[in-house]
């Protein structure tokens, strides 16, 4: 029953643009668990890593792939679309609700695309759930550390993590825990070779918050929001 409750939990945070009153709701206890494994037993989460799977055995290769990687901030993006005449064969690997657990459990599929280089931007779930930063950075450094082994040649992006509104937005954790844990992904990516970081963070940040400007619910992006982050990383593709 616990399962059940929490996955319900997080495919509303997934889903804030379509169910507003989960956002206005006092924060729900994180669920029981390794941090971020709730992601891994949604339906959606399912469906988008089956469909992945498919794409990744039945579509030829292409040269210089690019992988935009993360969660919902990532998958509401036609990234496709939005770098429209770029040589670059752009993907979109993102899943609505996941987290760095979720990320690590489906890089077999980023792998076996080969790809060029990845834009990875994930983290801002678990935050917002678990309030463990030291757990999260562990599982982020997994990920760091298995796309530098398999993929040698791929240039790795770390976007830093997007700044939320509480005024919008009732989660336990505040824009102090999010900076902090951006400045774990700076270190990271200086100690490493072939990695750069994209430092999204202050690009949305007003006022300490998430700027109203940018987004409708708190955490997910509008279309001003959007053009703020293709902004940042279109001469990167």
């Amino acid at each position: 029953m616990k399962r059940i409750f929490a996955i319900g939990f997080f495919l509303c945070l997934a889903l804030l643009p379509m169910l507003p009153g989960c956002a206005k709701s006092e924060p729900a206890a994180a669920p029981p668990g390794t941090p971020g494994e709730y992601a891994v037993y949604m339906p959606y989460y399912k469906d988008k890593v089956s469909l992945f799977e498919f794409m990744a055995q039945n579509t030829e290769k292409r040269k210089n792939t690019v992988v935009f990687l993360g969660d919902s901030l990532t998958d509401f993006a036609e990234w496709p679309e939005l770098l429209t005449g770029k040589r670059a064969n752009i993907v979109n690997r993102g899943i609505a609700g996941d987290t760095a657990y979720g990320v690590l459990n489906r890089l077999d599929n980023i792998v076996a695309l080969q790809p060029a280089s990845i834009f990875l931007l994930i983290g801002i779930n678990d935050l917002c759930v678990y309030a463990q930063p030291q757990a999260t950075q562990k599982q982020y450094e997994q990920i760091v550390a298995i796309l530098r082994t398999k993929l040698p040649r791929c240039k790795l992006y770390l976007q830093t993590l997007l700044p939320i509104n509480n005024y919008l937005l009732k989660v336990s954790i505040n824009n102090e825990v999010v900076a902090a844990f951006n400045e774990r992904i700076r270190n990271m990516a200086n100690a490493a070779d072939n990695i750069t970081v994209i430092d999204l963070y202050p690009l949305f940040l007003k006022d300490g918050q998430l700027d109203l400007s940018y987004t409708n619910d708190g955490i997910h992006l509008n279309a001003n929001g959007y053009q703020v982050w293709l902004n940042a990383v279109k001469n990167k593709v």
